[in-house]
């Protein structure tokens, strides 16, 4: 049946800043979904083939946490009920199914853990009570009511894989939620999600009805690409009644100032608030139609975007007396502003022309005239901004626009360049410097002053970087040279030029939705060492260069200076110079703040193709990681067998060879073994523990087992404490001095969690790492260590290891370590870049040959990767990688300044001591602390993520304060 349009406009006009919590993704209007009563259960047999699913309502169109854009990976939905249950059932698509019979775990005990591998969950909540139901593929189950583990419901699952995808069906009791009677319309908070590691994972959250009287099936199709003027979006609507029955859909959009903002990032996955500033009444669209008994109906309803920008939009399905029967997630698109980008470019190159105005020679006049062009281009575009809006041509303003943009940029930087030359030549290309803790884009303006010299300070046996930023004017730069000169003091000394590194800053490219807030785009992180007769792609327009200068230990103190050099085929030579202070003093081979990471040293192998990774090669991976002050926690276990190699005989030669490499460079902290998250056999637990006795004994001997930890368990649920105390205590037996880890929540905190004293493992742990950063000297005094880490947890400006967010993040992680007084940091992996590594296929089919993909644990983007393999077996390291290990040397500054206050005694009305003392608290100038009997992650605790020039200024402040205090 044909519908009726009703336009309806607020004449109340709207000025509104508007914030919505995301966190369940409540929206300006929460989701709603009608669930239909049936009277014949479909049979739980993980096939959603019963005939039952056809009335159901379903759930298909996903949308992304950030609110704009789709889910690509298609999952459908199924809801009913009866009397004693609600039925859920899954259709989760994955092109490669098939491999889950080999992939996923076989079925599991109740409640195993099954956080990051591919499940379903349902989650429904009334009256105080809330259910989270979690099920796999193999039908491992895992439940909770109200949090509590412990508790098992009644409910049933099965499962089925299939070839292009698996499904999987519930069958939950009313019961379980307290609801033995059901009264009409019945409300229940619902959430139903479909987890998947090697995709994208998809997630509703909102309110169901259970519709006793109202067999009405209806949905909405996807918002549509947004274009000027006239919009369509698909509506379907299926009756099982038996009389025709009306409905009413609703759409209404809200246009925007800018953007939606978003703010407040919490928590494990992506959460945070939505920061909407609306300005104008809302535009309300209103279409009713008649859907026949026993028929449909299948429409196009159409709405107008009558303005560029972005628009907040929510859609609804009402019935004839205004019961919500279907309410969609809301959403956000957005119209390129092209309009306000042509006048940002019109005032940009307007002020170009304008600084040249009172200049004048020949390369003023070259200038003059691309100005003057770049201004006629600008207007050329603005006057064809309404017939573009008109004729369906607004993609192609959008190109020609960025295109425009990118010009005047390189102008700009042209132009910049040549104020320093004192515009004295016509140059090809030119230069600019600046720190390491940015990160530049390739494909925007340099956005500091354009310079050709650097000041940097660095400690004997430091490491400090900087960047080279090649600014392209006139095309490629093809057979690039780069020379670098000795640094050279007044006195004489040398840091000769053997020990500064150059690396080419390459850029990965993401444009998927990450699990947080970040932006798409290219982003700079892979150092691949520069081999001169490199090209640089001229349609770059800053193509950074990474330098790193290394002041062996003892280097005499003083300022140096040298040069550099760039040139390229057919353009004129670019010189830049390069002081360097050097303190009075150096820094220790050793860390004191404890490191280790995991590899997956399988990766490695399968990326080269190799049935097993060379000795040799794993050690320059570890050497890279040392070099960065950052242990190879897998050292220790990657070239030994846990079985016996003859008559109960344990072979430790590899990693003897290989802990003896890492240990004389530095290694602090290595594991022995991880243990299996989960319980072994008998006879797997026999042999488990005759391993750990040999292998305990072999590292005493060689005076290593200071530095060997074993990991107990990871993350573990309440429920599993008991096993973690037995295994504590059968590993202390075979050797007290054993140092033993563990993950978890509970520890022996005066104000945490005290299941471990229940459980008796506060004396039994070594090393407590809870994932919620906590202070604990009263552990620290007992001779335990308290470590942290973060898997995922970091979020907005706070430290992580996220590609796509700023190098301070990474910078400050040790920051972060110092102001929290922990003894180590850990992180779960350096090469998890398992989407890269292709086993099997030719190596100019992988990396660097192909383009990186960045997601490594679901949609983060870096997270758990810190290196890239690279050609003939070696590794190359990050920026971020990098950044850490700056912040890794500035904790030795904090340290070493802390060491030398305490000798210099308490006088407390000694304002020089006082400054300094100040210095050792980064919670006063650069970080945000929470106070100690709160449980925090990593959120928002950057006091100034936008000025990451302040971390360097404050690192000399102390450098000068240990100088003074060693003349002392």
């Amino acid at each position: 049946m044909k519908g009726k349009l009703f336009l309806i406009r607020n004449y109340i006009t709207i000025s509104v800043f508007v914030l919505f919590p995301l966190h369940a993704k409540p929206q300006i209007n929460k989701p709603q979904l009608q669930v239909p009563f049936i009277k014949s259960a479909p049979v739980i047999d993980g096939k959603v083939s019963d005939a039952s699913w056809q009335q159901a309502s379903e759930l298909s169109e996903f949308v992304n946490w950030t609110l704009d854009t789709y889910i690509k990976d298609p999952v459908n939905v199924f809801l009913c009920y009866d009397e004693k249950n609600l039925y859920v059932a899954f259709r989760n698509s994955d092109q490669k199914a098939g491999e889950l019979n080999r992939t996923v775990n076989p079925k599991g005990p109740r409640d195993t853990f099954l956080w990051g591998r591919n499940h379903a969950m349902v989650g429904i909540g009334h009256d105080g009570t809330y259910l989270q139901l979690m099920a796999d593929p193999k039908g491992t189950m895992t439940d909770w009511k109200n949090n509590d583990i412990s508790w098992n419901g009644n409910w049933q699952y099965e499962a089925s894989i299939n070839e292009t995808d698996w499904t999987a069906e519930f069958s939950i009791p009313l019961s379980d939620l307290g609801l033995f009677e059901l009264s009409p319309w019945k409300e229940l908070t619902l959430s139903v999600s479909r987890s998947f590691p090697g995709g994208e994972s998809s997630r509703w959250s909102g309110v169901c009805t259970l519709s006793r009287g109202n067999s009405i099936k209806c949905s909405f199709g996807r918002w549509p690409v947004p274009v000027p003027g006239t919009n369509i979006m698909s509506f379907k609507a299926s009756n099982f009644e038996n009389n025709a029955t009306e409905l009413q859909c609703e759409l209404k959009l809200y246009t925007l100032n800018e953007k939606p903002e978003f703010i407040n990032q919490t928590g494990q996955g992506a959460s945070s608030d939505l920061q909407i500033v609306i300005n104008s009444e809302p535009l309300v669209y209103s279409y009713k139609f008649s859907v026949p008994a026993g028929g449909s109906v299948d429409e196009k309803l159409q709405f107008d975007l009558p303005r560029e920008g972005s628009y907040f939009a929510s859609a609804s399905i009402l019935s004839a007396t205004g019961k919500i029967i279907r309410r969609g997630v809301d959403f956000w698109f957005t119209i390129e502003p092209n309009r306000q980008k042509i006048n940002f470019l019109k005032g940009l190159i307007g002020e170009s022309i304008a600084s040249l105005t009172r200049l004048s020679g020949a390369v003023v006049e070259d200038l003059k005239k691309n100005a003057e062009s770049y201004y006629s281009d600008v207007l050329k575009l603005e006057s064809s901004a309404d017939d573009a809006w008109s004729s369906g041509r607004w993609d192609d303003l959008t190109d020609k626009t960025d295109k425009l943009e990118s010009d005047i940029s390189r102008h700009l930087n042209c132009l910049r360049w040549n104020t320093l030359m004192n515009w004295n030549n016509t140059w090809d290309f030119g230069i600019s410097l600046t720190h390491s803790v940015i990160k530049l884009k390739k494909d925007e303006y340099f956005p500091f002053p354009v310079t050709d010299k650097i000041n940097i300070s660095l400690a004997g046996n430091e490491y400090e970087s900087f960047q080279l930023v090649l600014l392209p004017f006139r095309g490629d730069l093809k057979n690039l040279q780069v020379g670098i000169s000795d640094l050279k003091s007044n006195d004489g000394s040398l840091i000769g030029k053997k020990n500064i590194e150059i690396s080419l800053v390459d850029y990965n490219k993401i444009d998927w939705q990450a699990d947080y807030v970040a932006e798409k785009g290219w982003h700079p992180d892979p150092l691949i060492p520069l081999r001169n007769g490199m090209t640089i792609d001229g349609t770059d327009l800053c193509r950074p260069l990474w330098i790193t200068v290394y002041a062996p230990a003892g280097t005499k103190p003083g300022d140096y200076q040298g040069t550099i050099e760039i040139s390229a085929d057919g353009m004129r030579k670019v010189s830049a110079s390069l002081e360097c202070r050097v303190w009075g003093f150096d820094l220790p081979a050793t860390s004191h703040l404890k490191t280790h990471s995991w590899d997956q040293i399988e990766y490695l192998a399968d990326f080269y193709n190799l049935e097993e990774y060379p000795v040799e090669w794993y050690m320059n991976f570890c050497h890279l990681l040392l070099k960065n002050r950052f242990n190879p926690g897998s050292a220790g276990v990657n070239y030994v067998s846990e079985k016996p190699v003859r008559k109960g005989r344990y072979d430790f030669s590899r990693v003897e060879k290989v802990l003896q490499f890492c240990i004389d460079r530095g290694l602090t902290r290595f594991s022995m073994i991880q243990m299996r998250k989960g319980l072994y056999t008998p006879k797997e637990e026999a042999e488990v523990y005759r391993f750990i006795e040999a292998y305990s004994r072999f590292l005493k001997e060689r005076g290593w087992l200071d530095e060997a930890l074993v990991e107990l368990w990871d993350e573990p649920t309440d429920l599993e404490w008991p096993y973690i105390k037995e295994r504590a205590e059968r590993i202390k037996k075979i050797d007290p001095d054993i140092r033993l880890q563990l993950f978890a929540e509970g520890g022996p905190y005066e104000f945490s969690d005290r299941s471990t004293d229940k459980y008796g493992l506060n004396d039994l742990v070594d090393i407590w790492a809870p994932v919620n950063i906590i202070e604990s000297p009263e552990t620290q005094a007992k001779g335990g260590e308290i470590w942290t880490y973060f898997c995922t947890l970091a979020r907005e400006s706070a430290p992580n290891f996220f590609m796509d967010c700023p190098a301070i993040y990474q910078r400050s992680i040790a920051w972060y370590c110092w102001m929290y007084g922990v003894d180590g940091f850990e992180h779960w992996s350096t090469n998890y870049f398992w989407r890269n590594v292709k086993k099997g296929e030719p190596m100019d089919k992988k990396w660097p040959n192909v383009p990186w993909d960045s997601r490594t644990y679901y949609y983060y983007n870096g997270e758990g990767q810190l290196v890239y393999p690279g050609l003939g077996g070696a590794t190359f390291s990050s920026i971020r990688l990098e950044n850490f290990r700056d912040g890794m040397e500035d904790y030795e500054y904090l340290f070493m300044l802390r060491e030398l206050l305490s000798a210099a005694g308490n006088a407390a009305d000694d304002p020089e001591l006082n400054r300094y003392r100040q210095l050792l608290k980064p919670e006063d100038y650069l970080l945000i602390k929470n106070p100690r009997k709160i449980k925090v992650t990593l959120e928002n605790t950057l006091r100034y993520p936008d000025q990451p020039e302040l971390i360097l200024e404050r690192r000399n402040m102390i450098a000068i304060a240990i100088e003074k205090l060693l003349k002392k």
